[in-house]
């Protein structure tokens, strides 16, 4: 019960946001661990702010190899705990050092522990950490003996410091001391803080040997002073650094994983852009086929008839009679050229090969190059039409007639338009601006069929005569 209240008397005078949470885990802690005592004390974080805690200092006794080790240790209790992990460190006493490298605990003695990373303010608690404690300290000790011949260049006060923490121990007669083989003290760490207390049911002699040990102790507190603020700076100096460079390393690893997905769907689109012209070369080389075996059905049907004449003219390609009808199908099958390629790009785009930014823009590019070519037919075909006169007319009615004859009953094919006025002679299209030609082409209609179209002469006189 004396403890206990003096427990209580620790716990009112730091901040703690649940005090019975706080005093539960430390009773049972200490049942447990006998040799650990609640004290308070002052410490000091690496960005240099204090606070004065509870805190559990003493040993846990491990087993390494058959044999028992006390391992001195110091557990800080924060004050959000338990919703904040406590903070646990090896302190090792005159005559051991701790092993570089260790696994869980620091080269200032800082424990490194799961059940502190994985810390759950509903669940955790300050027996979890010691358990752990022995464990991995079972497992691989933190502490060497350090050699004869090390403790020898030491301060003098040593043996004072042992023989005080002995002495305190040895008050204590419900706790006999520790075993430390192979050379480790018997005792505990007590350089904490002058003003430490303890709470156990020997506190009053305990607190006599720890206040000797603090004493000798502290040979040069300016020195450490100056050591802590170091460590402080240089530890916030390499954090710093550590996070620019693992910034660096994300936006780096972001940048490669964006420019990655990029290329990867760069050479996906290339893989469909290459189907797709093995495709049209496909189609290509069957319609070249297809044209050939065409040919040489209807050149084998000619011949077959006798009819030499006719299988030559096969083989002639017909010629414009002019250059306006030269030009008109240069334009109609610029128009027809256009119209294809419209198809080929609405298809590419319907199959994902073509995004729809530069879909819309050569589409206008190419309505805009289909309307004019339209629209000269279309006005070439009016000259044409203007320029040949009514005998023009006649004759592309009377090759409509025929071939609506040959087809069978029905409507001619093209309805020729009624002949032009003699005022209106003169004043067909411009001569710069009539580029193409080419007959029975118009949006107004016209004729079909071969017609013979005036020559310059012709259109002279005829101008004259009008």
């Amino acid at each position: 019960m004396a403890s206990q209240n003096h427990l209580d008397g620790l716990l009112q005078q730091v901040r703690c946001s649940n005090i019975p949470r706080v005093k539960n885990d430390i009773i049972a802690v200490q049942r447990r661990h006998a040799n650990l005592v609640a004290k308070t004390a002052t410490h000091t974080s690496d960005d240099g702010a204090s606070a004065v805690m509870v805190m559990l200092e003493g040993t846990v006794t491990i087993r390494y190899k058959g044999s028992p080790y006390n391992i001195p240790v110091e557990v800080f209790v924060r004050e959000p705990y338990p919703a904040a992990a406590p903070l646990c460190f090896v302190r090792p006493v005159p005559g051991m050092a701790l092993h570089k490298g260790h696994k869980h605990v620091g080269l200032d003695g800082t424990c490194y522990l799961n059940a502190l990373a994985k810390w759950n303010g509903g669940s955790s608690n300050l027996v979890n950490v010691t358990e752990e404690m022995v464990e991995v300290f079972s497992a691989a000790p933190p502490l060497f003996t350090i050699p004869r011949t090390a403790q020898q260049q030491q301060p003098p006060r040593e043996p004072l410091l042992l023989q005080a923490l002995s002495q305190g121990q040895s008050s204590q007669p419900q706790s006999p001391p520790p075993v430390y083989p192979s050379g480790y003290p018997s005792g505990t760490r007590g350089a904490v803080s002058a003003s430490a207390t303890t709470s156990s049911s020997g506190a009053g002699s305990s607190s006599a040997g720890s206040g000797a040990a603090a004493e000798a102790a502290s040979g040069d507190p300016r020195r450490a002073s100056l050591l802590s603020t170091v460590t402080g700076k240089v530890q916030r100096h390499l954090k710093g650094v550590f996070e620019a460079a693992r910034g660096e390393t994300e936006e780096q690893y972001r940048l490669h994983k964006v420019l990655g997905e990029a290329g990867r769907a760069e050479e996906q689109r290339e893989k469909a852009l290459g189907g797709h012209v093995a495709s049209l070369r496909g189609a290509v080389s069957v319609a070249e086929a297809q044209l050939a075996a065409l040919d040489a059905c209807l050149q084998a049907a000619a011949l077959s008839d006798g009819d030499a004449a006719a299988a030559a003219a096969m083989a002639v390609v017909p010629a414009p009679a002019d250059a306006l009808s030269a030009k008109m199908l240069e334009m109609v099958a610029e128009a027809a050229a256009v119209e294809d390629t419209l198809y080929a790009l609405d298809k590419a785009l319907a199959e994902g090969a073509i995004e729809l930014d530069p879909f819309m823009k050569q589409v206008r590019t190419l309505a805009k190059q289909q309307f004019f070519a339209t629209a000269h037919a279309q006005k070439i075909g009016r000259a044409q039409r203007h320029l040949a006169g009514p005998e023009a007319s006649a004759a592309a009615g009377a090759a409509a007639a025929a071939a609506a004859s040959v087809r069978g009953a029905g409507p001619p094919l093209f309805q020729p338009p009624p002949p032009p006025a003699a005022a209106s002679v003169g004043k067909w299209p411009r001569e710069d601006f009539v580029q193409v030609a080419h007959p029975g082409v118009g949006g107004d209609g016209g004729g079909g069929g071969p017609v013979r179209y005036p020559t310059a002469a012709e259109l002279g006189a005829r101008g004259r005569s009008s």
